[in-house]
């Protein structure tokens, strides 16, 4: 019986072996496997990489609306960079400053004061923007002159000015700072004239008429724009180069004789003659527009009596 046993347990224990030669063999075949594969994986990735960097060194050409837009993005760039090296020279070296000057000057004589500034504009390399002289000799009289400078000249213009004067009743001046302006409309130009350029090389390559036509409406309203911004910058570059002072001139009080020089008795008569002339004219006319219109004031004054009489006559009764 214990050897019938014992034979069943070796039997047993074969079978074991058996099954558990075959799960080991089948693990490492399994394992060999699954190495083979990520073996293969990795040389596939690598190879991937390989063919990816590959394809970045090698770009595709673009076509050619995308090299039009690049052209387009180039000359923009390229404007805006050129801009940014004026902007910062305009404001560290070349600001745009328009500066005013208001004077109120009491003068001994107008006449003498504004030819002595006429000859100092001329001194100072300026000009005479306007100019005028009103009032009686010497009675009431005024006058203003304005006049353009150089900006490196006012100060010394003004100087001189003011030694013509009795005295200075008013001075005011005040400035206005248009670098921004300045820089925003050179930028704005720059911009336009790159368009302008690629708008004149879509210009040669159109075909159809419709498109010709597009491109030049375009490039005339382009061109407008242009000459506008263009004025504008010319304006602010002539006014920051030179200032405006406008100049009031009066006559001192002191100076005024005490005297109308101009009166004399004749004629003082004459407007009294005058004078008496027109009241007899005027005494004439109310005689004429009355007997006129008697007929009219008669019959009013009757019915009024007529009216007043029958009131009476009834407060009596």
């Amino acid at each position: 019986m214990f050897i019938y046993s014992l034979i069943q347990i070796l039997m047993c224990y074969d079978v074991i072996m058996i099954k558990l030669g075959k799960l080991v063999s089948y693990l490492l075949i399994s394992f060999i496997f699954f190495i083979f594969l990520a073996c293969t994986t990795k040389n596939s990735i690598s190879s991937a990489d390989t063919l990816r960097s590959a394809s970045f060194a090698m770009p595709s050409a673009p076509p050619a609306s995308a090299l039009i837009k690049s052209a387009n993005f180039e000359s923009s760039d390229l404007g805006s960079s050129n801009i940014g090296v004026n902007e910062n020279s305009l404001i560290y070296q070349d600001r745009k400053i328009i500066k005013n000057v208001d004077l109120n000057l009491v003068v001994d004589d107008i006449n003498k004061t504004i030819q002595s500034i006429s000859s100092l504009v001329d001194q100072m390399n300026g000009f005479i923007v306007s100019s005028s002289v009103s009032g009686e000799e010497t009675i009431n009289m005024s006058g203003y002159i304005n006049i353009r400078i150089p900006s490196e000249n006012v100060d010394q213009t003004l100087k001189l000015v003011r030694d013509m004067s009795v005295r200075i009743s008013n001075e005011s001046s005040y400035t206005t700072d248009v670098t921004e302006e300045f820089i925003d409309l050179t930028a704005r130009i720059n911009n336009l004239k790159a368009t302008e350029t690629q708008l004149v090389k879509l210009l040669g390559k159109a075909e159809k008429i419709e498109d010709i036509l597009a491109i030049q409406r375009e490039l005339t309203s382009m061109r407008g724009q242009i000459e506008s911004l263009e004025g504008r910058i010319n304006y602010i570059k002539r006014t920051s180069s030179t200032s405006l002072i406008s100049i009031v001139l009066s006559t001192a009080i002191d100076n005024k004789p005490i005297y109308d020089k101009s009166w004399t008795p004749v004629n003082t008569i004459k407007s009294a003659l005058r004078g008496l002339s027109g009241f007899f004219e005027g005494f004439l006319d109310l005689l004429i527009w009355i007997g006129i219109f008697s007929p009219v004031w008669i019959i009013f004054s009757g019915i009024t009596f007529f009216i007043y009489k029958r009131i009476i006559r009834r407060f009596k009764n």
